[in-house]
């Protein structure tokens, strides 16, 4: 393959500069072999399997790898897993027993939101696991994610809340834009779902998603009538989400993204040339076109994902929001900032209210009032912890 400056890069160098321009934002040595397994055809995918297997075992498969196994199942076969065949049935099996449990859930919370008139955006893992991946067990769910939309998420609250849900924490508001509510008949801590008045905004891009809902779809899921983010959307968010993340979702988001690459234009009923153009135009919409152009060609060199060199090209050429290119270089370096008195301004803009410091002391102290001394500090203990531990994942 040839550069701009018309030197010859070996397929080992080009994997090498691709990984390098996502950092620690990336994932791990060992992520990235199971990555492969789960992803590639054929012999690279068993070859990638017996690499991991060398040096790695099932019941030490670190946190943000586990939810790659059954996937991992579901495209090697058999015989070249091994004598690990049979637990990594039994992890996609487990997989879809807790979906098949969480659907009864998820039907309680759609019906209670619907005769309160609202119509919940699927984003994530339901999303996901009910498009584009087909094999049962493929892809967990995690928590359920609803998007309801600024006007509508009190609302959405009381009647989930009247219907049986109870809410260990609300911290919805400039800082965290998310309303967790858990399953009354079970333990609190699980068997949660996640009401979101906006998919990105405030902590990522600088304007709300109007258009994102806008566009949405309708979509049947378990018998609800519900609807879902364009796969062009659902492909922009899954990576930015995937690269501004702590948890297994940084590990699990190149999976998500060479699946909604590769499926995802005829779930959408639309021709690969014009799903391109939808994710450049959404992600130039959210100006996040060259952190994308990152992402996209990682997953085109390291997991063979169909992506058009020349969509590279446009992403990357294309606008990039300052607060995103600065948090991008922390994120590269396995810092994730939180960037309170940004996200309160532009909280406050999108509500055409004037941001004030004593507006945001307010909000800050509610946020304490809300979680407790205590429990902030241990957020922000296991922040230290989780960051330690992102530097020493490769």
């Amino acid at each position: 393959m040839v550069c701009h400056d018309d030197t010859i890069m070996t397929a080992g160098s080009i994997d090498a500069l691709a990984q390098r321009r996502l950092g620690r934002a990336g994932p791990s040595a060992p992520e990235r072999a199971l990555l492969r397994a789960a992803t590639l055809q054929g012999d690279a995918a068993a070859s990638a399997w017996r690499h991991w297997a060398a040096s790695n075992h099932i019941d030490d498969t670190a946190t943000y790898a586990v939810e790659l196994l059954p996937a991992v199942s579901s495209n090697v076969s058999g015989d070249v897993l091994g004598d690990e065949a049979g637990r990594l049935r039994g992890l996609r099996r487990r997989v879809w027993v807790e979906q098949q449990n969480q659907s009864r859930r998820t039907q309680r919370s759609i019906e209670a939101l619907g005769s309160a008139g609202i119509v919940p955006i699927i984003t994530g893992g339901a999303a996901l696991a009910t498009t584009v991946f087909a094999a049962a067990g493929t892809r967990p769910w995690g928590p359920l994610s609803l998007v309801i939309g600024d006007a509508d998420i009190d609302s959405a609250a009381v009647a989930l809340r009247l219907a049986g849900w109870v809410s260990p924490s609300r911290t919805s508001g400039p800082f965290d834009h998310v309303v967790t509510l858990a399953d009354a008949a079970t333990d609190t801590t699980s068997h949660t779902l996640r009401l979101q008045p906006w998919v990105l905004f405030p902590s990522v891009v600088g304007v709300p998603e109007r258009r994102w809902e806008q566009r949405s779809v309708t979509h049947e899921l378990l018998g609800c009538t519900v609807r879902r983010l364009r796969m062009s959307d659902e492909l922009v968010a899954t990576i930015i989400t995937g690269l501004w993340s702590q948890s297994a979702t940084s590990a699990r988001w190149p999976l998500d993204a060479v699946y909604v690459v590769r499926h995802g234009p005829p779930v959408d009923q639309v021709c690969v040339a014009d799903f391109w153009r939808e994710v450049v135009a959404s992600a130039v919409e959210a100006s996040v076109g060259p952190l994308l152009a990152d992402a996209l060609e990682w997953c085109r060199t390291e997991l063979d994902a169909p992506v058009p060199a020349n969509v590279v090209a446009e992403l990357a050429a294309s606008p990039l929001d300052r607060h995103v290119a600065r948090h991008w270089a922390l994120r590269r370096r396995g810092i994730t900032p939180e960037w309170r008195a940004l996200r309160y301004r532009r909280w406050c803009l999108a509500r055409n209210e004037r941001p004030t410091p004593l507006g945001y002391a307010r909000a800050r102290c509610a946020v304490l009032a809300a979680k407790g001394v205590g429990a902030s500090v241990d957020e922000r203990a296991i922040r230290a912890k989780k960051f330690v531990s992102n530097q020493w994942r490769g």
